[in-house]
């Protein structure tokens, strides 16, 4: 049965995530670390602004 599963899976191109939480980033008060995330939830360390 799990190797009709398997097959099944595979055929079908499923996809499973390795972990199922977004991540979260944290920074200290004096990092603006809000306006970097983008869509994905990931920093975009070009414009980060640290006063």
């Amino acid at each position: 049965m799990l190797k009709q599963v398997e097959a099944t899976l595979y055929n079908e191109a499923a996809f499973v995530p390795l972990h199922w939480q977004d991540p979260s980033w944290a920074a200290k008060s004096n990092v603006e670390i809000g306006p970097i995330i983008n869509g994905m939830n990931f920093p975009y360390f070009g414009d980060l602004v640290v006063k």
